[in-house]
């Protein structure tokens, strides 16, 4: 058992279930960079009427920081040789994946959802919001994982 919980945070590995424990952590450290990122420069910049700037220079953050702490402790291995072909398809998969949580968001808010439930906007946008980020979560993963590594 300790030996177990040993591999899932230390040691190289190829086992995806231990990629996909890793790869959660990774994400949701990406996600506080690019959101202190963007509470930074709405709150103590001239960027705060820019916030869709604000919001890019967030997201090229929190990518920036998914991809070195993939590359250092979730997927040991390469596909590609080039570094920067590499960076460039990791980041490809990532816009995908944001174009792909715009579309769920609509999909499930608007077109899915309200037809099923009588829940109020809010509640009705968060639920979506959870799905879709769960889902481009899953794409996320298996896309930069066959891919990539």
């Amino acid at each position: 058992m300790k030996n177990t919980i040993f591999s899932l945070f230390f040691g190289k590995t190829e086992k995806t279930y231990t990629q996909f424990i890793r790869y959660f952590f990774v994400g949701g450290i990406a996600f506080c960079v690019e959101f202190l990122v963007f509470y930074l420069f709405i709150m103590f910049s001239f960027f705060r009427k820019f916030y869709i700037f604000s919001g890019a220079i967030a997201f090229l953050c929190g990518l920036l920081t998914n991809y070195l702490l993939s590359i250092k402790w979730v997927f040991p291995s390469r596909k590609l040789k080039s570094k920067l072909n590499e960076f460039l398809l990791f980041s490809l998969v990532g816009i995908a994946g944001l174009l792909l949580n715009l579309l769920f968001l609509y999909l499930f808010s608007d077109i899915i959802f309200p037809t099923l439930f009588f829940l109020e906007r809010k509640l009705t946008l968060l639920f979506s919001k959870v799905i879709a980020t769960f889902l481009v979560f899953l794409w996320n993963f298996f896309a930069r994982k066959f891919l990539l590594f």
